[in-house]
């Protein structure tokens, strides 16, 4: 059972092709080679933490899609960390039902490893200062992580999802900021 960490897919998402220089045709083309990619990958028993950004530009019946890309993907499990274009938790009954789980923010331990996982890039995150580790999204690959944080979308990894223990080695590579943040604020 492993576990992979992807962010901003935008299934059903056109505009995003042109935002984000992806090298597809249509939404339909590239919805199918990020299933794809993550049914390479993923298996049924494996879970994914999806960084925000599961679906946009597909109409009224957003929870109808999502629900239906869900249904194509290998992943046993699904946790979806909200991103600026998913639906708060709780505000869209039927879209949080696509997803094992739904959290605006959430930290997880692997292997020994704090993580905490947001859509959006954090300078300071829970034990940064010790050795904790951050994954977000939504910058598309165009923002210089900091740290031991890292952006886990789609679109830095040829559209394919990370292997948690992958993105940890990595991490671990990084310096730790060993900056007392408590002194870094000013009133």
């Amino acid at each position: 059972m492993a576990i992979y960490f992807s962010a901003d897919p935008h299934f059903g998402h056109e505009n995003i092709i042109c935002y984000s220089g992806r090298p597809f045709q249509s939404a339909a083309e590239m919805d199918q080679l990020i299933i794809d990619c993550w049914n390479a990958q993923v298996g049924a028993e494996d879970t994914l933490y999806c960084l925000g950004d599961w679906c946009c530009g597909v109409g009224r019946d957003k929870a109808g899609y999502a629900g239906m890309i869900r249904s194509r993907l290998n992943a046993g499990r699904i946790i979806l960390i909200r991103g600026n274009h998913d639906p708060a938790p709780g505000k869209n009954l039927a879209f949080d039902a696509v997803f094992d789980r739904v959290h605006e923010l959430l930290e997880i331990t692997v292997a020994k490893r704090r993580i905490t996982l947001c859509h959006y890039a954090m300078t300071l995150w829970n034990e940064c200062h010790k050795g904790s580790l951050h994954c977000f999204g939504h910058s598309h690959g165009n923002y210089s992580a900091t740290n031991r944080s890292m952006d886990v979308g789609v679109d830095t990894n040829d559209f394919k999802v990370y292997d948690v223990l992958d993105v940890i080695a990595r991490l671990e590579q990084r310096p730790v900021k060993a900056v007392d943040h408590h002194n870094e604020l000013t009133t």
